[in-house]
């Protein structure tokens, strides 16, 4: 009697099963990570996006009104930015950074799983014609204590502003460095 060899053994048929197996796991681990790192990618966009917006009010504000004064407190990370027509305030606390605007607007930027530092770097330059100031608070990520960004607002006008000799180029706040 003749046997007839068509079709699979059981060996053959477990083989391949085994096969696809390890190549569909190996395929959703892959999707997977695809897609944590597209969860990253947005919440990082919509960060920097806040940022932005955030460090473009301060800008506007600066840009759009005259600026007689700027006030450094050291007992905490404030400054207030003395207008003619009124003052704003930017306060730092732990993972919160507020700005108040002189309509009493307050605008936001929360940062999760990091914090910014106590520290806010305040640096002035003037020459007989223009003054520069650039401010700098860093992210630190509460884990490591390592910078992980910062968020900076910067301006630059004609003129001079008569401001306390004090606040140029200076830490406020609790700084180590």
């Amino acid at each position: 009697m003749k046997m007839n060899n068509k079709g699979f053994t059981l060996v053959e048929l477990l083989a391949t099963v085994i096969l696809v197996g390890t190549v569909l796991t190996l395929l959703f681990s892959s999707f997977n990570l695809v897609k944590k790192e597209e969860v990253n990618n947005t919440k990082n966009f919509n960060y920097n996006l806040e940022k932005l917006k955030f460090v473009r009010e301060i800008e506007n504000d600066l840009q759009n009104n005259e600026l007689q004064n700027i006030i450094l407190a050291d007992d905490n990370v404030n400054i207030t930015f003395v207008f003619a027509n009124g003052n704003t305030n930017l306060y730092i606390k732990d993972n919160i950074l507020n700005y108040t605007n002189n309509e009493n607007n307050t605008y936001t930027l929360e940062v999760k799983d990091l914090k910014f530092s106590p520290c806010l770097h305040f640096i002035y330059n003037y020459d007989s014609n223009n003054y520069y100031f650039k401010i700098n608070v860093d992210l630190l990520n509460t884990r490591t204590n390592n910078i992980s960004d910062s968020v900076e607002v910067s301006y630059a006008s004609k003129g001079k502003l008569e401001i306390s000799s004090d606040y140029i180029n200076k830490n406020i706040g609790i700084c180590t460095n």
